[in-house]
């Protein structure tokens, strides 16, 4: 068991601290793996045993909600005054969508398909 553990650290992490969740074990629909962002949108720590976090997951995430430390990463609130931090996308796990829709816009048929144009919640037009 020692050889085993050689290599590992011991990290801790407050309760209801905010942290990024690491994609390597998460299943998405993205159609290349490499294309998945490396980091899941933040979520608070709610519990912890030994070296496992339970995480408030949101509700559109069918998964186990606790999580080895290592798959979890620090919020960084500490950003520069001109850096423009991007809207984060949406995550789609288990066939469930994040993406809260305000209206829909327009609609057309193309090729055997019925595509939708939407106004996104919380988004500019530029995103629809």
């Amino acid at each position: 068991m020692n050889q085993t553990n050689k290599h590992r650290k011991k990290i801790n992490y407050k309760i209801e601290s905010k942290m990024f969740l690491n994609e390597w074990n998460i299943i998405t629909l993205r159609s290349f793996k490499k294309l998945n962002d490396k980091m899941l949108n933040s979520f608070q720590i709610i519990e912890s045993v030994n070296s496992f976090y339970k995480l408030k997951l949101s509700e559109t995430m069918h998964i186990h909600d606790v999580f080895y430390s290592e798959l979890l990463h620090s919020v960084v609130d500490d950003s520069l005054s001109d850096q423009k931090n991007e809207l984060s996308r949406s995550i789609v796990i288990n066939d469930e969508d994040e993406w809260k829709i305000n209206d829909i816009l327009n609609s057309r048929q193309y090729q055997r398909w019925l595509q939708y144009q939407v106004k996104w919640k919380n988004y500019d037009n530029d995103f629809n």
